[in-house]
């Protein structure tokens, strides 16, 4: 169901934990950056560390960056609260990634509008509440939406760049220079910033992605 700016959004977290258990949490090049660099690691390091890991997304066959899940079923970030043993807490509230903060909401970036997501307010019915008194848009300025989506918009785009360019684990089996392009691009996307003596503040996506549309345009 869409919801519309006005709208109220259901919802007041209870600090359960259970939207950060069994739940895959798709990162984008802006969340790699923020969370590496508030953390104080490189983005290498945060694959390395296996705080990340990479999926393959059934429909689009790319590879995808996630909160890494696998050895264990909750976030790696997700830890108890020490005062109150019912509550979990995030250790990168402050920096989390955007999907995170639209939870437990669902935005459609063809339509861009934003969608209650039975599956996701089912994992935590005991945060959906009529108490709740925010709009949308109130809603989405608390975790500084507007702004990220801005930089998740320009990330799909160079995205649908590279799957036009039938650059994916698919169209790639049988041809080692598109395999070559396929990964490049995907440790320039995710692997590379922030790198060892970062003092970058924010990603510089538009280096990145001249990056990427080179390789992409590259005929050979």
């Amino acid at each position: 169901m869409r919801v519309d700016p006005k709208d109220i959004v259901p919802f007041l977290c209870k600090a359960t934990g259970k939207c950060c258990i069994h739940n895959i949490v798709i990162l984008s090049s802006f969340d790699i950056f923020n969370i590496a660099n508030n953390l104080g690691l490189t983005a290498k390091q945060l694959f390395e560390n296996k705080i990340l890991t990479y999926r393959i997304n059934a429909s689009s066959f790319w590879m995808e960056p996630i909160l890494n899940s696998r050895s264990n079923p909750s976030c790696p970030f997700l830890f108890q609260n020490e005062e109150d043993k019912e509550k979990y807490l995030c250790k990168i509230y402050d920096f989390r990634p955007l999907v995170c903060r639209i939870y437990p909401l669902k935005y459609d970036k063809d339509e861009k509008i934003f969608l209650r997501f039975l599956p996701a307010e089912n994992r935590c019915n005991e945060c959906i509440s009529t108490d709740s008194n925010q709009s949308l848009t109130e809603y989405l300025d608390v975790g500084n939406v507007p702004a990220l989506l801005n930089e998740f918009t320009q990330y799909f785009e160079l995205l649908e760049k590279i799957q036009q360019a039938d650059l994916n684990l698919e169209k790639i089996k049988k041809n080692k220079p598109a395999q070559k392009k396929f990964f490049t691009i995907q440790s320039i996307l995710y692997e590379t910033y922030p790198s060892a003596n970062n003092k970058l503040t924010a990603l510089p996506f538009n280096e990145l992605k001249l990056k990427v549309e080179e390789i992409l345009m590259n005929t050979d």
